[in-house]
């Protein structure tokens, strides 16, 4: 979906950084009121809003992280060398905030909607395993995935 590439890739990438010893962060991006969009304008839209919300983080984070779509309603990145993670907090918040409304196709129109972003951080440095992601994504996504 969203033309991203989806969980068991960000598995093979977080693996190659560990075993590098990079540092860096996993955020989990929560996106609310999927599951109405999709109920009320079906798959197709909520799609669309994927998109939109993946573009949004894409121009916003730096050029080398990397957004995976991990789960129906939540898109995964992955921030290398970043080492303090109060700036990094700081500047999520920011972009967050910046989220504006974009425009979606719902129901064979154009329509403006502002996606809710929420956002979990956790970092590398605290994994043990590229499967440990599974598990702090369950963690912090109320054990849906």
């Amino acid at each position: 979906a969203a033309g991203l590439r989806g969980g068991g890739s960000a598995i093979e990438h977080l693996r190659g950084i560990l075993e590098r010893g990079d540092m860096g962060f996993i955020v989990l991006f929560r996106l609310s009121c999927l599951n109405i969009i999709s109920q009320r304008f079906g798959p197709e839209a909520v799609e669309d809003c994927l998109m939109a919300v993946s573009a949004f983080l894409t121009q916003s984070l730096h050029s080398d992280d990397t957004i995976y779509h991990w789960s129906d309603s939540s898109l995964l990145a992955i921030l290398q060398g970043r080492a303090n993670e109060q700036i990094l907090t700081a500047e999520l918040e920011r972009i967050v905030m910046q989220n504006r409304e974009t425009s979606v196709k719902l129901g064979g129109r154009s329509t403006m909607l502002r996606i809710p972003l929420t956002f979990d951080l956790t970092p590398i440095e605290r994994l043990q395993s590229a499967e440990d992601l599974y598990k702090i994504t369950l963690l912090t996504n109320g054990g849906k995935t």
